[in-house]
């Protein structure tokens, strides 16, 4: 079992002796003191971060895109001749919805805007 030092942790409840002795008036403008103060810097941190973090996508989007060229294509790869449709937009509804994508039926969207 630790002991503590009295000197140092004068009260195993400190936050609580420290919180109580705060008048609530006094409390309620400190926190709308602070909350002012996080929305003005909050504000130009997230446009300061929103610059940088701009540029570090355009520079991935870059060097991917780099790299995509450079890989080697096979031969009619890009040929419109053998795209079947049907398979084509199940595989953007895959990639869209992020699973198999179950159509919804007549009764499933009537249910849903009545």
């Amino acid at each position: 079992m630790v002991k503590f030092n009295r000197k140092v942790f004068p009260s195993p409840n400190i936050k609580e002796e420290i919180l109580t002795k705060i008048d609530q008036t006094w409390s309620m403008i400190l926190l709308n003191v602070l909350c002012f103060l996080a929305t003005i810097y909050g504000y130009n941190l997230i446009h300061k971060m929103q610059k940088l973090l701009s540029s570090a996508s355009l520079c991935i989007y870059i060097a991917v895109a780099y790299i995509v060229f450079q890989l080697q294509v096979p031969a009619g790869s890009w040929a419109m001749g053998n795209l079947d449709l049907p398979v084509f937009l199940l595989a953007v509804c895959m990639v869209l919805h992020g699973n198999w994508p179950m159509p919804p039926t007549l009764r499933t969207i009537l249910a849903i805007y009545r």
